[in-house]
């Protein structure tokens, strides 16, 4: 049983490691951005490079003030953004951004709270493209 363990554990190791590995390669590049998305055993990851580096997508750099969830589905990847006030204050606003791989078009739609119902302030789609290997 034990040999068995060390078994799953070592192939957990390369498959999680395999899957690092392809995230290091950009999927779709939008307007000089580069994303590299992957799906695999254990989930999905999303990246986007920064500088030289590829770092996680849809995490919050401010975690008390905007919150953050990524959604991988299929070809369409979503990163639902909520601005709040304070940690435990209601949203007042919230940004959606829609990639979707297939037809390769990028929508960023930003919407404001109003009167208890979200009101569409700003929709903007770009155009984006596989880069070139």
């Amino acid at each position: 049983m034990g040999k068995n363990t060390s078994d799953w554990t070592v192939a957990a190791i390369l498959i999680s490691l395999s899957f690092e590995a392809q995230a290091a390669t950009a999927s779709i590049e939008c307007s000089g951005h580069y994303y590299a998305f992957e799906s695999g055993l254990f989930g999905s990851s999303a990246k986007v490079m920064a500088g030289n580096d590829w770092q996680d997508f849809c995490v919050s750099a401010e975690p008390n003030t905007l919150t953050h969830k990524l959604i991988i589905r299929d070809d369409e990847v979503w990163c639902l953004t909520h601005h709040h006030i304070t940690p435990e204050s209601r949203a007042y606003a919230r940004s959606t951004w829609m990639l979707h791989r297939t037809i390769g078009t990028l929508q960023v739609t930003d919407y404001v709270l109003v009167n208890g119902a979200w009101v569409k302030q700003r929709q903007e789609r770009t155009r984006c493209s596989t880069p070139s290997e």
